[in-house]
């Protein structure tokens, strides 16, 4: 399937709001859960720092509540499909997924994901991004990457469990939240090379 990018674009703003898989049901920022979300993350912050870099320091509603709005908006528009995990079994929040830094002409994305960790070991973040993956295809991307940073074995595990190839090291890359510089990892799949 090719697709201009007028047409991609119309279907990434049709994107699930909220999907049901065996375990999870993955749903878009809501408004209403940002407090229990800013809890369980804060509690796990020393869990997330130092790969998430929005975790350097706690957490407070009123932000997340901004950034979930802010999200929200850019969902509506297209540019960033974030999706919330929660179990199916105990209503518990998990983690969260998303499709960014788009290049509508290629096209091609960025997947992210982060897991809180009471769901570590569980197959559940697994089984979300193979969903992301699976999804972003069949809107007729061609490509899905992630970057990781380099001393973050647990996310290259997981692009590899997706069926990404490690396709090489950008030294110097960026920064880390403390300031020091980084390589990234970068991981990629295509349309043609997905899983069968």
């Amino acid at each position: 399937m090719s697709l201009t990018p007028e047409p991609l674009l119309e279907r990434l703003k049709a994107a699930p709001t909220e999907v049901r898989l065996s375990r999870l049901c993955l749903r878009w920022p809501e408004p209403d859960t940002a407090a229990l979300r800013t809890q369980a993350i804060n509690a796990a912050l020393p869990f997330l720092n130092p790969w998430v870099w929005w975790t350097e320091q706690p957490l407070n509603e009123a932000r997340v509540l901004e950034r979930t709005l802010e999200a929200r908006d850019a969902f509506e528009q297209g540019r960033f499909q974030i999706w919330h995990l929660w179990s199916l079994e105990t209503g518990a929040f998990l983690g969260g997924i998303d499709l960014h830094s788009w290049d509508l002409d290629v096209p091609r994305c960025q997947l992210g994901y982060w897991a809180l960790p009471d769901s570590a070991g569980q197959g559940l973040l697994t089984e979300a991004c193979r969903w992301a993956v699976d999804w972003a295809f069949a809107q007729g991307v061609a490509r899905i990457e992630a970057f990781c940073d380099s001393r973050n074995h647990a996310s290259h595990r997981m692009a590899q469990r997706l069926g990404m190839q490690r396709e090489g090291i950008l030294h110097a890359y960026t920064r880390d939240m403390h300031g020091e510089l980084e390589d990234e990892v970068v991981f990629a799949i295509t349309r043609a090379g997905q899983r069968t």
